[in-house]
């Protein structure tokens, strides 16, 4: 691996690391503004994200970028298909949260990594390493314990992994940087959250702007909680492998399952104790060759250098 590819392949694992890591947690976010119904906290996802992330295309002038996508048929169509897939994915995160199925919510984390290494092996032609197979092996009779013990069918689960593994790929592949392209799908959700919110206003009524002010500020702050991690993840998978960025998401439903059992004490039987078990075996096992083929990736760099430290040495003595 040349050093400019280590360094992309670093930035990306950096990215993803924050991108999942805050995933992981935003749980207790949506816990916290419970008391707005989920349609209702979905469009206001979206309109807060909107006026973020313009905003942020302003500050780094990147407005022009923007614009131009809207005359550009092939990424417009693109942003739009991969738009209806992150909207229904965000709500049925949102509804796992506030009726209590977070440990459900997890469970489709950890189902999305073996979604994104299929597509990765069969669709695009990337390689899995022994380890790596054997990992997979371990994840999918973990998942496979749930479902088949459990006796029911995840739903939450399953479309949780598979619109937001969709929805990765077509990101992977729209021609738009990851800031811009959020941006663009943001707006295109935008009026008809905008819709949705004057028409249960003027029926139902709505929540926001009826309580307290720490409570509205939250709901505002939606935008900023939505928007940073997707402009992280967009970055990473610009820059990583689907095998890669596959595992990496093993961090989020990790964090939501401590959560999920520690702080808010859903239940966890039996088959969820062997079944993420079983996952978290298949994890340490991919991580542990990740550091492994890293490490001996590095010593011909390191004794390169060591070698060209003598040279200088030996031309200071001559000399």
């Amino acid at each position: 691996m040349h050093a400019s590819d280590a360094a992309t392949v670093r930035t990306g694992l950096i990215y993803g690391l924050a991108a999942y890591g805050i995933w992981g947690i935003v749980p207790v976010y949506f816990k916290l503004v419970g008391a707005i119904p989920p349609r209702e906290l979905l469009a206001h996802r979206i309109v807060w994200s909107a006026l973020f992330l313009l905003g942020l295309l302003a500050i780094t002038g990147k407005l022009r970028a923007f614009a131009n996508v809207f005359s550009n048929r092939r990424a417009l169509g693109m942003l739009a298909l991969s738009t209806m897939f992150i909207a229904g994915n965000w709500y049925v995160f949102i509804y796992s949260v506030m009726t209590n199925q977070i440990l459900q919510g997890s469970l489709g984390y950890f189902i999305l990594p073996l979604v994104n290494v299929a597509f990765g092996t069969l669709f695009f032609g990337e390689k899995m390493r022994p380890p790596q197979w054997a990992a997979l092996i371990f994840a999918t009779g973990g998942v496979l314990v749930l479902i088949l013990w459990l006796g029911i069918v995840p739903w939450i689960s399953l479309t949780l992994a598979f619109s937001f593994s969709i929805y990765g790929i077509i990101r992977k592949h729209a021609p738009v940087e990851g800031t811009v392209g959020l941006t663009v799908e943001t707006v295109l959700l935008s009026p008809i959250a905008l819709t949705c919110l004057l028409f249960w206003a003027n029926n139902d009524g709505l929540v926001f702007g009826n309580t307290d002010g720490t409570l509205d500020a939250m709901v505002v702050l939606s935008g900023l909680i939505t928007s940073v991690p997707l402009i992280f993840f967009a970055k990473a998978v610009q820059r990583l492998r689907l095998v890669t960025i596959g595992f990496l998401q093993y961090i989020s439903p990790t964090l939501a399952f401590s959560i999920a059992v520690l702080v808010y004490h859903e239940p966890f039987p039996l088959p969820y104790q062997v079944g993420y078990g079983l996952i978290w075996c298949g994890l340490a096992i991919f991580v542990g060759e990740a550091f492994y083929r890293g490490w001996r990736s590095r010593r011909p760099l390191r004794e390169e250098r060591r070698q060209e430290e003598l040279l200088a040495r030996e031309m200071e003595i001559m000399s």
